[in-house]
């Protein structure tokens, strides 16, 4: 109750005076720990941060959920600073003006929980803080809405973000790319335009499930399986013109594309590497230099390989986007 007597003592004073009363509680010192259940349910959980255009956050937890299964997000909330009790936590969170938003939040006390299902990539913010308004924006003009006491008692406000990723062969190698600057972002468009299934070789009938990836560029491979394990996997390569040093970064992209291509399939990465580089840029290298010596030698012309041949399993095609002079390569099933 002592932080009932707080209150009435606040409210008050500030009624005398005509002023906002003090805060007596930030809400940015409330965390969230969060459950989820049924704990089997989860086969991988990775710390990523998430990215997007120019943006990288924190990390986040990234949970791998089974295929075709729903669960139950549970979050509990609690004092971080130590200064609360029980009881004072629960007149807060027990407030009418105490509000969650999120995806489709159940409150209850110290808790929320909700349900979600596994089968795309699902990025969850929980936001919760003190109602600011006593009138419904959609009642009221803006200008009719008037701050609530509780606002000015407790400002700011506690949130967690995480993300639900597919069930997905890809876990040995999501670290490998979150080195690489790359963070789960979203599924493929599957009922995207023509163009686009042109240009990253999407099939229907054989990719039956997939996972983009992003950088603060937004730029990032896609990859694409079924039941037995991969089947596609897209990436773009920028052009290299032979101006070192401005654009021999393509090369040392191709370096490190080849490490998670040799991981996911049966490629070998230094096969893989010289495929890539010399049906591209051959024409750029002087003779006498090591990729020259390379590219001229059985087997690596652009003349004489054979892209349909990158393994036993796997091919290569490619697209030319003159728009930012890049390639989109397929790497896909025979």
């Amino acid at each position: 109750m002592r932080l009932f007597y707080f209150l009435l003592v606040f409210l008050l004073t500030a009624c005398g005076e005509g002023q906002d009363p003090n805060p007596l509680y930030n809400l940015e010192n409330l965390s969230i720990k969060l459950t989820i259940e049924p704990q089997n349910n989860i086969l991988f959980e990775h710390s990523l941060p998430h990215r997007n255009y120019e943006n990288q956050t924190e990390e986040m937890p990234h949970f791998v959920v089974k295929s075709n299964e729903d669960i139950s997000v549970l979050g509990a909330f609690y004092d971080e600073s130590g200064n609360l009790s029980e009881e004072e936590l629960l007149e807060i969170t027990q407030s009418s003006h105490f509000e969650c938003k999120g995806d489709r939040v159940n409150r209850n006390a110290n808790t929320f929980d909700f349900q979600i299902s596994s089968e795309k990539l699902k990025y969850i913010n929980i936001d919760c803080s003190m109602n600011k308004n006593y009138c419904p924006k959609e009642e009221c003009e803006f200008l009719e809405r008037i701050n609530t006491e509780e606002s000015f008692l407790y400002p700011g406000s506690t949130e967690i973000s995480f993300k639900i990723l597919p069930e997905n062969p890809l876990n040995e190698v999501i670290p490998m790319l979150n080195e690489m600057g790359y963070s789960p972002y979203k599924n493929y468009d599957r009922d995207g335009p023509h163009e686009i299934h042109y240009d990253v070789n999407f099939d229907k009938k054989r990719d039956m499930f997939d996972l983009g990836f992003i950088n603060v560029n937004q730029e990032g491979p896609y990859f694409f399986w079924d039941e037995n394990g991969i089947t596609n996997i897209v990436f773009s390569i920028r052009e290299y013109k032979g101006d070192r040093p401005n654009t021999n970064d393509s090369e040392m992209d191709v370096e490190k594309i080849s490490a998670y291509v040799s991981k996911l399939t049966d490629i070998d990465p230094e096969h893989f590497q010289k495929t890539i580089i010399c049906n591209f840029w051959q024409h750029n290298y002087k003779e006498g230099t090591d990729m020259y010596d390379i590219c001229e030698s059985d087997g690596y012309s652009r003349y004489t390989i054979n892209l349909d041949n990158l393994s036993n399993k796997f091919k290569l095609s490619y697209t030319y986007d003159n728009s930012f002079n890049m390639y989109d390569v397929s790497i896909s099933l025979k």
